[in-house]
């Protein structure tokens, strides 16, 4: 019955953007089908496997443009996620985002809102499966967003962006009383800037930096997740008929902080590792109405430097992702999107895993997408 009142509740979010908006607004209104199957098993001197995991999501949502300036949507999804134990249904959080871009200022300047309404399951806490995808309903999120961007001879973009995302509390067990949990807010900034060498070769770089406040319990401070410190750097080269994208990414996560003594203390040695990772990406433009896509992705995350008994705090992983796709075009108006991916990832044993662990995970996604003008 929930799930219903939630489904309704949902919908009527939509419904109340597509009437608030100007007839002459850009409508595009999209569905379709994902299915994520993932399973995880320790290493061959000891065996122990747990059931696959089976997740059928099925996402919807709605997106408005007014001119070159105001962008409105909102999305949510319907979830059925079965395991050996049970089979759980559920309704997601609904995502819902205004974007406006300020017209006769010297410099283009972008600000958004962004919103999560608590539609989805809060009992299902932090729950994703091993393809990374997120099944979980929270509380009230309110997302600040602006961003400026400036073009200079032609060729150089320089933008900066921030980013300030009010998390609000939820209570994921009914339970267990005053366990009520406030993920705590995020702060993030980013410098960004690209280079149009030519029309066949680009090339850019990115610098970010998210901070994070204490999670809270029951009220009560109980840890601080250390900032984390992001570069990327990208490259594309067109030679028509395809394209190629190149992008490598390095993290440096800061020190947390856990309660001792009742109070929040900065650990000696960080537990969590710096991570690199590498993507690329190549599309073939068959026609206008036919475009093939294929990825593939490495990340590599080393051991933390916290250690007690011989073990990291958290191991060594090692995740590949690879997949094709394709874009048909069957209308102007109609476009419909099928991809699929296989995911595996590798954990060396830490004092969170007893032995070497490998998880892998099968996605197939279909998208459709209907656009009015």
């Amino acid at each position: 019955m929930k799930i219903v009142q939630k489904l309704y509740v949902t919908i009527h979010v939509i419904c109340l953007l597509i009437w608030s908006v100007p007839v002459s607004a850009e409508i595009t209104v999209s569905s379709g089908a994902q299915l994520n199957r993932s399973q995880k098993e320790e290493d061959d001197s000891h065996v122990e496997e747990e059931g696959a995991r089976t997740t059928l999501l099925v996402p919807f949502g709605v997106r408005y443009k007014y001119g070159k300036r105001l962008t409105l949507s909102a999305e949510s999804a319907y979830s059925r996620i079965t395991d050996d134990e049970a089979t759980v249904y559920s309704l997601a959080d609904t995502a819902v985002s205004i974007s406006y871009i300020i017209p006769k200022l010297p410099l283009p300047v972008m600000c958004g809102l962004m919103l999560n309404l608590p539609t989805g399951r809060e009992d299902l806490g932090n729950e994703h499966d091993d393809t990374g995808e997120d099944v979980s309903g929270q509380g009230l999120n309110l997302g600040l967003n602006l961003s400026i961007s400036k073009k200079y001879l032609e060729n150089f973009t320089f933008g900066v962006n921030t980013q300030y995302a009010y998390q609000g509390a939820y209570d994921s067990t009914d339970d267990v009383p005053d366990d009520t949990t406030d993920p705590g807010d995020h702060l993030m900034g980013n410098i960004k800037v690209q280079w149009k060498y030519s029309p066949a070769l680009k090339l850019g770089a990115m610098v970010s930096y998210l901070y994070l406040w204490p999670e809270k319990v029951g009220g009560q401070k109980m840890s601080q997740e250390g900032g984390m410190l992001t570069i990327n750097g990208n490259t594309e080269i067109t030679r028509q008929p395809f394209v190629f994208g190149l992008n490598a990414q390095y993290k440096v996560p800061g020190s947390s902080k856990t309660r001792v003594d009742g109070k929040l203390v900065t650990e000696d040695e960080n537990g969590r590792g710096q991570t690199l990772g590498t993507s690329v990406n190549m599309t073939y433009i068959r026609s206008q109405t036919l475009v093939f896509q294929g990825s593939g992705s490495l990340q590599y995350t080393r051991e933390s430097e916290y250690r007690e008994s011989g073990l990291p705090y958290a191991g060594t992983t090692m995740q590949i992702r690879v997949g094709p796709g394709v874009t048909y075009h069957i209308t102007p108006a109609l476009q419909c999107n099928l991809s699929a991916r296989y995911t595996q990832a590798t954990g060396k044993a830490s004092l969170q895993a007893e032995y070497d662990t490998t998880s892998r995970g099968f996605n197939l996604m279909l998208g459709v997408a209907y656009t009015l003008k």
